[in-house]
């Protein structure tokens, strides 16, 4: 999957980057895996991050958790603009990489208890 318009996201904690494995197809591991770097500046969408969001947006927005598919629910934090006052780049706090939890977090589906949803991130490609 290629992220057409990227938008950089930086996690603010002291992190270092996480090796996660993930299956080549959707939900089908039976078919392979393949290893993901996550590290600390990765790419969203940029249509998946406002700064203003009602209940049908399901992305990243200010003070909202979300979940990067495949590793943990993260909440923005704060952004920051380019001269032109375009977002240039979003803060994002890891709050948990509990699997159970994230498990919660279904596609795009909305989860009142919660109020998250997945994203897919580009993380740094290795292996097959």
């Amino acid at each position: 999957m290629a992220i057409l318009e990227p938008l950089e996201i930086t996690v603010q904690d002291d992190f270092s980057d996480v090796n996660i494995l993930v299956p080549l197809f959707y939900k089908s591991v039976e078919d392979g895996v393949r290893t993901i770097t996550v590290t600390k500046n990765m790419f969203i969408e940029r249509k998946d991050f406002r700064l203003e969001a009602n209940e049908q947006f399901y992305g990243l927005c200010p003070g909202k958790e979300v979940a990067l598919r495949h590793f943990a629910v993260v909440k923005c934090v704060g952004y920051e603009t380019n001269l032109d006052g375009n977002i240039s780049r979003v803060i994002v706090k890891v709050t948990s990489r509990d699997l159970s939890e994230r498990k919660k977090c279904k596609g795009n589906s909305f989860n009142k208890n919660y109020r998250t949803t997945q994203l897919d991130f580009g993380g740094r490609l290795h292996g097959n």
